[in-house]
């Protein structure tokens, strides 16, 4: 049973690290959407 529980981790760790470059990406272009519109009411606010 102890044995079991690396190759569990492993696994786990693989799933995790083959779904990161896409779950990064997924955060970047989100936060850069919210930059997008922060910016945009700031200068709407600023501007009137």
């Amino acid at each position: 049973f102890t044995l079991l529980l690396p190759c569990v981790d492993l696994k786990l760790f693989i799933c995790q690290s083959c779904g990161f470059p896409r779950y990064m990406q997924e955060i970047t272009r989100l936060s850069s959407e919210v930059e997008e519109k922060l910016d945009s009411a700031s200068k709407h606010l600023s501007s009137g």
